[in-house]
């Protein structure tokens, strides 16, 4: 208990005896300041400066639907999303998960997670890093990756992120789930060397974890 006592989360949802269980599990589980608010509406009022982007939000879908919404405020969901972490939760296999991710959400919790993976991702998510399911981001960075360009192309484009060409092809590997023993064996080298190169990587294009990476791949690729 206290190991994030400095940090907060909002819970967002309608259901009240939940959103108050779950705020409770979240202080004795974490020393984590919670705020509960039914409607999303009270978090667009806050003035976004001073707001701290390490800031988690939960929302609650359980009968909302997420596309939509974030069309038709498209604007007040942005405005969200880019000033706080958010998570997704009590979802169903309602299959919104890749729209949600286009648009910056950093997890999903489930209707049937067990509180020791509710916990979890919350602890993933306080790290910098996105929970999600590895199938699910394999599925995200197929389905985004540009297909009009072969990884040979790719490789060749240097950007503004001064990556060597073995730099890229670690993360072009590390995009499509390849573990550091894979990566070391495809290409000829240790995996001490992986690990190097990975931790260059981060650094340059300003990542926290592998899921991270491999998002900026999926766009950058």
């Amino acid at each position: 208990m206290g190991i994030f006592k400095d940090r907060l989360i909002y819970i967002i949802g309608p259901g009240k005896f939940q959103t108050d269980l779950i705020e409770f599990f979240l202080y004795t589980q974490f020393g984590v300041k919670c705020i509960v608010n039914e409607s999303i509406d009270r978090i667009e009022s806050l003035d976004a400066v001073g707001i701290d982007p390490k800031t988690l939000l939960l929302l609650d879908i359980s009968d909302k639907n997420i596309n939509r919404q974030l069309n038709e405020r498209k604007t007040e969901y942005n405005r969200i999303i880019s000033n706080f972490m958010v998570a997704l939760f009590n979802l169903s296999a309602t299959g919104i998960e890749n729209e949600a991710l286009s648009r910056g959400i950093r997890g999903f919790f489930y209707v049937n997670d067990t509180l020791e993976h509710f916990a979890k991702g919350i602890q993933v998510l306080f790290n910098g890093e996105l929970w999600v399911s590895r199938n699910l981001l394999s599925k995200y960075i197929l389905e985004n990756t540009n297909h009009h360009h072969s990884l040979r192309e790719s490789l060749t484009k240097n950007g503004d992120h001064n990556l060597t060409k073995r730099e890229l092809e670690i993360i072009a590997l590390v995009s499509v789930g390849a573990k550091n023993d894979e990566i070391a064996k495809k290409l000829c080298i240790s995996p001490h060397t992986v690990k190097t190169h990975l931790y260059n990587v981060f650094k340059k294009i300003k990542v926290k974890g592998r899921l991270q990476a491999a998002l900026w791949a999926a766009k950058e690729l």
